[in-house]
């Protein structure tokens, strides 16, 4: 039995580790890694801040990360996986881009309510839109929305 338990430690240790692996951040937001694959017949692991995300087909050598949120810093590690076999980990640290503002359109004033106007930002669920009287401070929420417009009255 011992002799098994080095066997396979020994077989494990042979799996090729993948190579030149790198994150790179992207639109959407996304993040696309890229590697190069240790060989034949070699399945992929990749891992996200510690826990198996998806295992891609043997002879691929990158995977898109649709599921992150803009600006935000992951850890991915891949392996290669043969039988019950692994390569060791290799690891990327990246951060996410950062969804770019909307354009606001002229806002279209009627006495003392404006509605306020913007262009959609790939990806985006809802927009949060604040008010100051002071730039670059005292912002305060004046309304979430999903739509490309809101109505700020009364003012």
């Amino acid at each position: 039995m011992l002799l098994d338990l080095l066997m396979l430690r020994r077989a494990s240790a042979q799996v090729a580790m993948p190579t030149n692996f790198a994150g790179t951040p992207a639109a959407g937001p996304a993040i696309n890694l890229s590697w190069t694959a240790g060989g034949g017949g070699l399945q992929t692991e990749v891992w996200r801040n510690g826990s198996l995300l998806t295992t891609v087909a043997a002879g691929t050598s990158s995977y898109s990360d649709t599921a992150v949120s803009g600006g935000v810093e992951y850890t991915y590690q891949i392996r290669h996986k043969s039988g019950s076999s692994f390569s060791s980990f290799t690891a990327a640290i990246v951060r996410s881009a950062t969804p770019p503002a909307p354009s606001l359109s002229s806002p279209v004033v009627v006495t003392d309510d404006v509605t306020l106007n913007w262009s959609s930002v790939p990806s985006a669920t809802e927009y949060r839109v604040y008010r100051t009287l002071t730039s670059g401070s005292g912002y305060t929420l004046i309304g979430t929305t999903a739509s490309l417009t809101l109505p700020d009255n009364n003012l």
